[in-house]
């Protein structure tokens, strides 16, 4: 396939699997609906007794803590970890009176009804004692005998506003009212006004009339002299302008709760309702300033638990990712059971992978994907696939892409697959894809990859057959060129070279652009004449002169006429006109010339031509395109020839190139002799092990073993060389092998300085043999022997002895060494022409 078009596949592929996953970041980016985190009501806070009061101040009121909130509904995936909508009403408190015990020291009033002082504060203290300890009842009967017994007592606003408590904690909450009314009425300078007006707003508050506790508020802020109250009828008169409508109000409110010196468990519930309002505006930097104010103040869990999770959105949605990082951790391990948990961990993922840090990315993606919300499933497996892909380990990207299950997903996995190598699972998912969407947007690429699938699997008909259903379906797609040349490749595997000629034309016709338009015309000649389709060919090749007059292939019809001589085994045709295509061909187009010269030569058994030519190809660097069997040929020519240096890089050749245990056997046998020519023995003996190991007791074989124990006695291995020859000698009772045995004993014993035996072995030879290649070197040998062991008159008998029988033999062979071995007997299964 044309480089540049796999390249482009190669890029949409990837930029899908990228744009995938940047949609769905881009899209996390948006805010989220509302959070379901709820803002707890602050906690019950005592506040001090009021500065102008009798004595038995009461608590600030402050809210009980309602249900826990509900946690979040698992968010989509492509939505986390985008900024959660905080809330922007802050909660609805019920709050609560702690009783602060009575000085007994009140001042003393005139009195209407002229009753003592202290019986009445007596009487005040003991009331107050049982709403200390929450007797509701029995101290809201002791306030009303308060109330009838001593009606203008100067403690009566605290009398009737306690009563108004007692009645509200009971849930007597119209009694409630009157009692706190009376108060605002009766007593609007007390202090205990201020507190009443509260408690009336908290009141309506309760029922939803903001309306009507908006002013009650403002009544109390206004008419209390204790900040801590005035604090806390500021941070409740926000909570009902909010729920009014009134926020910029309640946000100028809430600011005031943050300014203000006292109250500071108010201040984390203003923190986080400004936050929320903010957030909500979509002025995220002052929503994530309040978040991370609330992170540094004392607060309860559920509010960390939104604080901390908006500060890791917050910090993603600006880009920010390791601080992002830093607090989806910390989200993570202190609310491990939260229902957002899952949003914090695709956020952490998505923060991971935005800074390089796609390994880490990955793991959390993997740790999280299978309990993670269905909708952020996909992304998190994308995650993990894109990383395993970045980390070329492509079959885990593919079972990863496949998790994530969206089309393009599953397309990526089918190319992950292909990348790895796995391409009966690309063929198989991948046809299941074009099943299901024959012409969606992503079937092309699959179809395309599943025909280079079988076409990798060499089922070259089923790819071929894909290839041209991809053209019939998209016949303009913009890999045509590319699958067209593929299905040639296939119908020429299976040698339909009528097929691959129809899809030639289609190349050399529909794309006369392509950079193989040329190449195609070419081709296209080449297979009709190898069709016989004679005057087709001629006018393809004459389409190519018109169009590339100056292509390297315009003498290829010299060429490919001699490779149809060859075909046909007119093997000196086939010769001529290849060598004359070669004279012409430019070098890069030599070898496919030099390689079929090879064949012709060997089949006319011309060596030196064979020879020649075999040679240019190997010092090209094409030896693979020579059988083993001319190579095997070559090296026993060049043996014959006494070339055994030029013989063992031959038969060398034929050893890498071939398994075949016949023509290897004939090769080792030919090494073992052009090595023992050589006199690299050691080297024969390893050829001649071969040999054996291949022909076992067959004519070769023992003629091998004969070889070997030669190669051991010329390396010294005496005790293995005598052990083999002693066995061969019982083998060949006669005859030449027989001869050159005891030679190669008398040689043994010769090299082991035992050279009485050793003339002994030369002289049972020439007692039974009477050839002219062996029996005379023995005598020399025997001779030589008795010599060196001190026998002067044998060794006389024996050149005697050599004279008489072979007269000239001494003669020419002056100044050889004596105990040279005698020259190898003929192989009798020495190798012939197949």
């Amino acid at each position: 396939m044309n480089p540049s078009s796999r390249e482009w596949r190669r890029f949409s592929f990837h930029g899908a699997g990228f744009a995938l996953l940047a949609a769905t970041v881009a899209f996390a980016q948006a805010p989220k609906k509302p959070s379901d985190f709820v803002i707890p009501a602050p906690p019950p806070v005592v506040m001090p007794p009021p500065a102008v009061a009798p004595p038995g101040a009461v608590a600030v009121p402050a809210s009980t803590p309602p249900s826990k909130p509900t946690p979040a509904a698992p968010a989509p995936a492509a939505v986390a970890p985008a900024v959660k909508e905080a809330p922007a009403k802050p909660p609805t408190p019920v709050p609560t009176m702690a009783t602060k015990p009575i000085s007994t020291n009140s001042p003393v009033g005139s009195l209407t009804n002229a009753v003592p002082l202290d019986a009445a504060v007596a009487q005040l203290d003991f009331a107050n004692g049982l709403f200390k300890r929450q007797f509701y009842d029995m101290a809201l009967m002791e306030y009303i005998r308060f109330k009838d017994k001593y009606p203008n007592h100067p403690l009566s606003d605290e009398a009737y506003y306690r009563m108004g408590e007692c009645q509200r904690e009971l849930k007597f909450n119209d009694q409630a009212r009157e009692s706190f009314r009376a108060v605002t009425r009766q007593w609007p300078g007390s202090e205990y006004s201020g507190r009443a007006h509260f408690r009336l707003g908290e009141l309506a508050y309760q029922t939803k009339q903001y309306a009507l506790a908006i002013p009650m508020f403002i009544a109390a802020t206004h008419q209390t002299t204790d900040e801590a109250v005035r604090t806390a009828a500021t941070f409740y008169l926000a909570k009902a302008q909010l729920e009014s409508g009134q926020q910029d109000a309640a946000m100028d409110n809430l600011r005031r709760v943050l300014k203000s010196k006292t109250g500071g468990e108010f201040k984390t519930f203003a923190e986080s309702a400004l936050a929320g309002m903010y957030l909500k505006s979509g002025k995220q930097k002052e929503a994530l300033a309040h978040y991370e104010s609330l992170l540094n103040l004392q607060t309860p869990p559920d509010v960390r638990e939104e604080a901390l999770y908006q500060v890791g959105a917050l910090r993603y949605a600006q880009k920010q990712y390791p601080t992002a990082i830093t607090a989806f951790r910390d989200f993570i391990k202190e609310f491990p059971r939260s229902r957002s948990v899952t949003d914090a961990a695709v956020g952490l993922a998505r923060a991971l992978y935005e800074t390089g840090k796609h390994r880490e990315a990955a793991t959390v993606a993997r740790e999280w994907q299978a309990v993670a919300p269905k909708e952020a499933q996909a992304e998190l497996a994308m995650m993990v696939a894109v990383a395993f892909r970045d980390d070329k380990a492509f079959r885990e990207a593919a079972d990863w892409f496949e998790k994530a299950g969206t089309p393009a997903a599953r397309t990526e996995a089918v190319r992950c697959a292909f990348m790895a190598q796995d391409y009966a699972r690309v063929v198989q998912r991948g046809e299941v894809l074009i099943q299901a969407d024959p012409k969606g947007p992503f079937t092309e690429s699959v179809m395309l990859l599943v025909a280079e699938s079988l076409e990798a699997q060499k089922e070259w008909v089923r790819a071929a057959t894909e290839y041209r259903l991809l053209m019939e379906r998209f016949p303009k797609t913009a890999w045509g060129a590319d699958v067209l040349w593929h299905t040639v490749t296939c119908w020429q595997q299976v040698k339909k070279f009528d097929e691959a000629v129809k899809d030639l034309e289609r190349v050399a016709r529909e794309f006369p652009k392509d950079s193989r338009n040329e190449a195609a015309w070419y081709q296209l000649g080449v297979y009709c004449g190898q069709l016989d389709r004679t005057d087709q060919m001629l006018a393809a090749f004459d389409k190519l002169q018109q169009l590339y007059p100056k292509s390297p292939n315009a003498a290829e019809a010299r060429y490919w006429l001699g490779a149809n001589y060859l075909t046909k085994k007119d093997w000196a045709r086939a010769a001529e006109r290849l060598e004359a295509a070669l004279a012409m061909r430019p070098t890069e187009n030599r070898v496919r010339a030099g390689a079929k010269l090879v064949a012709a030569y060997y089949q006319l058994e011309n060596p030196e031509k064979t020879l020649a030519h075999a040679q240019a190809l190997v010092d090209a660097g094409e030896a693979k395109l020579i059988p083993a069997e001319v190579y095997a040929w070559l090296g026993g020519k060049l043996l014959d020839g006494a070339k055994p240096e030029a013989a063992l890089r031959y038969l060398k050749l034929a050893l890498d190139s071939s398994n075949d245990a016949a023509l290897r056997s004939r090769c080792c046998n030919d090494a073992a002799r052009a090595s023992a020519k050589l006199g690299q023995w050691e080297r024969a003996s390893a050829y001649y092990r071969d040999v054996i190991e291949y022909e076992g007791a067959s004519e070769r074989g023992k003629s091998a073993a004969i070889g070997l124990a030669e190669a051991l006695v010329r390396t010294g291995d005496f005790k293995d060389a005598k052990d083999t020859l002693e066995k061969l000698l019982d083998r060949h009772a006669e005859g030449p092998e027989n001869a050159r045995i005891r030679m190669l004993l008398g040689d043994l014993f010769a090299g082991m300085k035992d050279f009485r035996e050793a003339a002994r072995y030369y002289m049972s030879v020439a007692a039974l043999y009477d050839d002219r290649k062996v029996t005379p070197e023995a005598l020399d040998r025997a001779a030589a022997a008795f010599d060196a062991c001190g026998r002067t008159g044998d060794a006389t008998q024996a050149r005697r002895e050599l004279d008489q029988r072979f007269p000239t033999y001494r003669m020419f062979s002056r100044g050889k060494p004596a105990g040279n071995a005698p020259p190898p007997a003929a192989d009798p299964a020495a190798p012939k022409k197949p």
